[in-house]
Parts: C-alpha cells; sequence; structure tokens
C-alpha cells in the first residue's frame, strides 16, 4: 500500500510549488498549469480531513484534526463533492475510463458524513478520521494468520481461540508480520468477559486414558505405501528426521534396527 508516494505528490509542497512557477514569467510555463495547483490543493485537503487524530488541527493544516461541531470538515466534503464527482480519467485505448477510487471517495464521505451524525447522537464530542481506515483489521488477522499459518481454513473454535491469543500476545507489542501502518488503537473493555469461557467439562467427550504401560507391546498396523517419487523422497525425509531427534533424547530405552 503506497499511499504515501500520492500523499507527497499531490500535497500542499507541490501545489504551493506549481504556483510560484506559474507566477513567475521566466519559467515559461503555460498559466493552465494553476488548475493542476488547484487540484493538488484539494487532493490534499481531502487527505488531510481523513487524517485528522488531534483536536487541534496542526500547523499548517486546519483540515488535519478530529471532526466535530466547529471543524470544517463538513464544508470541505460539500465543496469536493460535485468535484469528485465530475472527475474523468482519460485513457489512450478507450478514451475514457472509470477508476474505482472516484466512487471510492463519494461513498467514504458519504459514510463518514452518517457516522458522525451517529456519534453526535451518542454524545461523542469529536470523531478522529484517521482510525476510519481498514488497517486495524487488517492488522488483527495478520496476527490471527502468524498463530496458524498453515491452517488456511480455521473451523469457528480455532479462530476465537486464535484471536484470544492474539489478542493478549499484542496488548503491548503489535505482530511484526502485518503490512499496514500502526493504528494506535487502545483496547475498549477490560479482559474479565473476554478471558471468561463459557466451555464446561460436561462439553468435552471422555476419552478412556490409555497406561503408559500398555503402550509397550501396542502393534500398529503400517500401510503398504509406495515410497518411490516424490512423495517418498520426502517420506523418507521426515522420517529420518524424527529418527534422528529419538536418538538425541536419553531418556528412551535402546531401540533395535527392526523397530524402525
Amino acid at each position: 500500500m503506497k499511499v504515501c508516494v500520492a500523499a507527497r505528490t499531490l500535497s500542499h509542497t507541490v501545489a504551493s510549488t506549481l504556483e510560484e512557477m506559474v507566477s513567475n514569467p521566466n519559467n515559461n510555463i503555460p498559466s493552465q498549469a494553476i488548475e493542476t495547483a488547484e487540484f493538488v490543493h484539494d487532493v490534499d485537503q481531502l487527505f488531510d480531513s481523513f487524517n485528522g487524530r488531534t483536536t487541534k488541527p496542526e500547523c499548517g493544516k486546519p483540515y488535519r484534526r478530529c471532526m466535530s461541531n466547529r471543524s470544517p470538515h463538513a464544508v470541505l466534503w460539500n465543496r469536493l463533492l460535485p468535484k469528485i464527482n465530475s472527475w474523468m480519467f482519460i485513457d489512450e485505448k478507450v478514451k475514457k475510463k472509470v477508476m474505482p477510487f472516484k466512487s471510492g471517495w463519494l461513498t467514504t464521505i458519504a459514510a463518514t458524513k452518517e457516522l458522525w451524525n451517529i456519534c453526535k447522537d451518542l454524545g461523542f464530542k469529536f470523531l478522529r478520521t484517521r482510525a476510519l481506515n481498514q488497517d486495524p483489521l487488517e492488522n488483527s488477522f495478520a496476527s490471527i494468520r502468524h498463530l496458524g499459518a498453515e491452517n488456511v481454513n480455521p473451523s469457528c473454535y480455532q479462530f476465537i481461540s486464535s484471536f484470544k491469543t492474539s489478542v493478549l500476545n499484542n496488548l503491548i507489542t503489535p505482530s511484526s508480520n502485518k503490512n499496514c501502518e500502526t493504528d494506535d488503537g487502545s483496547i475498549l473493555d477490560n479482559l474479565q468477559d473476554f478471558l471468561e469461557s463459557s466451555i464446561t467439562k460436561n462439553d468435552f467427550i471422555d476419552l478412556d486414558v490409555l497406561d503408559v504401560n500398555e503402550i509397550e507391546n501396542l502393534a500398529l498396523p503400517l500401510p503398504d505405501t509406495d515410497v518411490t517419487g516424490h512423495e517418498g523422497n520426502t517420506l523418507a525425509y521426515v522420517a529420518g528426521f524424527i529418527i534422528k531427534n529419538l536418538k538425541s533424547i536419553k531418556e528412551c530405552e535402546p531401540y533395535s534396527s527392526d523397530s524402525v
């Protein structure tokens, strides 16, 4: 996700530089370039409006702040909505192409405005727009995948267990296998209800415990397996690895080659 490349290109610095170059006749830049500067200004302000994390605006960035009744977010979005809706993308082959992020911006603005109305009704004083992204969700799933990398289709029970383990392990240190920016989120509730399990002993099937002494002369049928080809080589490699590690266990009694 290289959003930072777009943010640096479509930034206030680039827009101001374009305006300065257009105003200087020695640069031989056409006056139409001022429209590009205006577009870059609009996108920069749009980025800022969705990256607010403090109640007060940052220096030189009036829109990079949390959304509130006094913030200029709604005025900015109402001004930019017609412009975004009129965006057109020209392709050399088809001459006209609609990019998915255009509808994405329209949906995001409408959804955020509706979310803020709900938050106000619930008594919230501000909304941190920077938190409205999918990075926290992707970071959570990255932690869960890290716990069961080989299990690509976990059951509900396995997913819940991995989720609980992930939450406990990552309360202090986030997962190093994530591919998203740190979301700066915090836990919303205590862990009492989260850790209390409703599973009782009756939920498990009672199994007869096998005595260790009964295992001494336990005979296991071996399937007739073809050990040729790639599968056979893999089987032989894994079996050799297991035998090598068994030999290193001093507690094990000596065994004959017939038992291997």
